[in-house]
């Protein structure tokens, strides 16, 4: 099981955290550059619009917190990407 499955699971349990909520509400620094409309459900079902990102996150992971959220805020939405629907 996936680091994030647990935490996800943790948290919407106590109902702290749908699928249905904005990611931008949990993380105030993921709003803006076309990502207001990404609910939780998109990048745990790889349907978000941020795959430039997603594809360079997995060394910023090893940085924490911060280095991620910075790359994903300095990508932006791919363009004409909507939040889930897969990209081609």
């Amino acid at each position: 099981m996936q680091p994030a499955t647990l935490a996800f699971a943790r948290a919407r349990e106590p109902g702290l955290l749908t699928p249905d909520d904005l990611v931008r509400d949990h993380l105030p620094e993921f709003a803006g550059g076309g990502r207001d409309a990404i609910a939780v459900r998109h990048p745990w079902n790889r349907t978000a619009p941020v795959r430039a990102a997603d594809r360079a996150a997995g060394s910023a992971f090893d940085q924490g917190r911060d280095a991620p959220i910075a790359l994903i805020r300095a990508t932006g939405a791919g363009p004409g990407r909507v939040p889930g629907q897969r990209a081609a």
